[in-house]
């Protein structure tokens, strides 16, 4: 593009006047807006004056509170009042909460007329335990390995590790085995597709009348142990799968051996193997107990 000619000087000096004059104005019309907006963020009209929480949650009410009223007093941009409800900054309220308190599961912050903000949370629903490969301190048996030992966490559907299990016994939730962390609380055992893939296989395990209560992570493989149960025989089973997904290959060859025509066959491999290794294309491989 060919740069602006003028033809006298008196032209250029008029074209940089009003250059000037259009600066001036533009920067004046910036301040108004900015002290209009300032004055209006701090107008009692629009000023939070109560924040009600809402929900089922094992978090204390008033801590949530606090979390809440903290994020929402003060100044953004050293200027602005976050007390405003129209300013009100939902993203980074939720994330303190999240931040704060890993239990939390859905944070839900609604505007409730010019003066109210309402807070609904619920709890993350805990869907098995993060547990260490070793015995857990309710399992441990002699006094050397109790000092091994680390506490179990729940987790939910993406295998996100919320809040400390307590010390039970039972069959109640599925236990997940797997090298911790110094701190695992807010933190995911696995990746979360990983997570989400190994939980469907388990669910499709179920409807094969095979009930997986543990799994147990191995650098080779991971090890999934259960029950097999049908209306004729029932029995402890151990599955090899792959350490990481896909598992479809792991599920075709249990298919294969459980839809065999030889049912004898099939009976005594599921409950007198010590394990079953899927891991390998279309081929299975099995230890007797007490074999070799």
């Amino acid at each position: 593009m060919r740069p602006r000619r003028f033809r006298t000087e008196r032209v250029a000096v008029e074209h940089r006047k009003r250059v000037r004059v259009n600066v001036v104005l533009y920067g004046v019309l910036g301040v108004s807006i900015c002290l209009v907006i300032l004055a209006f963020s701090w107008s009692p009209l629009l000023a939070i004056d109560r924040i009600l929480v809402v929900g089922k949650t094992g978090v204390p009410k008033e801590a949530l509170f606090d979390v809440v009223e903290k994020k929402s007093t003060g100044r953004t941009f050293f200027l602005f009042s976050k007390r405003n409800i129209l300013f009100l900054q939902k993203n980074h309220i939720r994330e303190e909460l999240h931040a704060s308190f890993p239990r939390l599961g859905s944070v839900e912050i609604e505007r409730d007329g010019l003066h109210r903000i309402v807070v609904s949370v619920s709890d993350r629903v805990a869907e098995g335990m993060w547990c260490p490969p070793w015995p857990t301190p309710v399992e441990a048996g002699p006094p050397e390995e109790a000092e091994k030992t680390t506490d179990c966490y729940f987790i939910d559907e993406v295998g996100f590790a919320f809040d400390k299990a307590p010390r039970i016994t039972g069959e109640v939730f599925m236990v997940y085995r797997r090298e911790m962390p110094d701190e695992p609380l807010a933190r995911h055992i696995t990746g979360i597709q990983e997570f989400e893939a190994l939980h469907a296989l388990t669910q499709e395990l179920q409807t094969l009348a095979i009930s997986v209560s543990s799994v147990l992570w191995r650098e080779d493989a991971l090890v999934l142990s259960g029950r097999y149960t049908t209306p004729k025989i029932s029995g402890d089973i151990e599955l090899l799968i792959p350490p990481r997904p896909p598992y479809e290959t792991a599920l075709q060859n249990l298919l294969s051996l459980l839809e065999s025509s030889d049912t004898e066959y099939v009976e005594r491999v599921m409950t007198t193997s010590e394990y079953i290794d899927l891991r390998f294309e279309n081929r299975i491989f099995y230890k007797k107990e007490g074999g070799e």
